[in-house]
């Protein structure tokens, strides 16, 4: 079951999780994570309200986490973080439910979803 008012968040480069991290507190329990097995295991023992992921973690990508989000977790929403536009990424993670955004360029609308994804759970 979904935690309310719950965000995992796993970005290869930390400055980007704690910022971040800094603009949804006390908005949201927040959780970091710096792997994507670390972020992985989360998944399985507390489901979060929203994940946002960067593109890029390790062997694997952001779309990894987002897909298997979605299979447990319908309900979760997913947010990947890009560093530039890519419309074949853009469109398998919309596939999947997500949205992708550019950091920082899109941080903006990134926190505006966020806080509508939150809004939802907690009704």
């Amino acid at each position: 079951m979904i935690q309310a008012l719950t965000v995992l968040i796993v970005h290869d480069d930390r400055r980007v999780s704690a910022w971040l991290a800094t603009k949804l507190e006390g908005k949201a329990d927040v959780s970091v994570a710096n792997t994507f097995d670390e972020a992985k295991a989360m998944l399985t023992t507390n489901p979060p309200a929203a994940l946002i992921t960067g593109l890029r973690l390790g062997q694997y990508n952001g779309l990894h986490l987002i897909i298997r989000s979605r299979i447990d977790h319908p309900a979760t929403a997913g947010f990947v973080i890009l560093e530039n536009a890519d419309p074949a990424v853009e469109q398998e993670a919309a596939a999947h439910g997500a949205v992708c955004l550019r950091y920082p360029a899109q941080q903006k609308e990134l926190m505006s979803l966020v806080a509508v994804a939150l809004e939802r759970v907690g009704r």
